[in-house]
């Protein structure tokens, strides 16, 4: 069984494969987080903490 060398190269573009949706879910993940908070903000200051906290909760799970 011959062992397959990989190199540096392929091996950074593997990494980058995946760092770029996780990263950009993350941010989506975040503007939508923001737009929740400002389309509340006219309602009150507890539901703005509300979101706030049900964001942290969700980016734990």
């Amino acid at each position: 069984m011959e062992a397959r060398v990989i190199s540096d190269r392929e091996i950074k573009k593997k990494i980058l494969s995946m760092v770029i949706p996780i990263t950009a879910e993350n941010i989506l993940q975040m503007t939508v987080g923001l737009v929740s908070m400002a389309m509340v903000d006219r309602i009150s200051a507890v539901a703005v903490g509300a979101i706030g906290l049900s964001n942290v909760i969700f980016r734990l799970i």
